[in-house]
């Protein structure tokens, strides 16, 4: 299941929007070790996500929707959509606006 950071009708929650179908994961973070060892990737996340260029993403991986992360990403002007690959097992793109 597919979960934007703005607000969408249900039907548009199961397809990714055209900026993660056109875009090009320039770098992926599996944020899982980090945070088993207690660490949180919001810092590498945000700062990594300013760098992107027009139609690059970054993919962030995590164990839950992370949320507050997205909340800091949409105040520094990124789109986020996040999909359920599992269930305990999220990935979360990010992209300029």
């Amino acid at each position: 299941m597919w979960e934007e950071s703005i607000e969408t009708s249900n039907q548009d929650r199961l397809h990714p929007p055209a900026w993660v179908t056109k875009g090009k994961i320039v770098q992926k973070i599996d944020a899982r070790p980090m945070l088993d060892s207690e660490n949180h990737p919001a810092h590498l996340v945000l700062k990594n996500s300013d760098r992107l260029k027009a139609g690059k993403m970054l993919e962030l991986v995590t164990p839950f929707v992370p949320a507050p992360l997205i909340d800091l990403a949409i105040q520094k002007r990124c789109l986020t959509w996040t999909k359920e690959e599992a269930e305990t097992e999220y990935k979360t793109y990010f992209t300029k606006k």
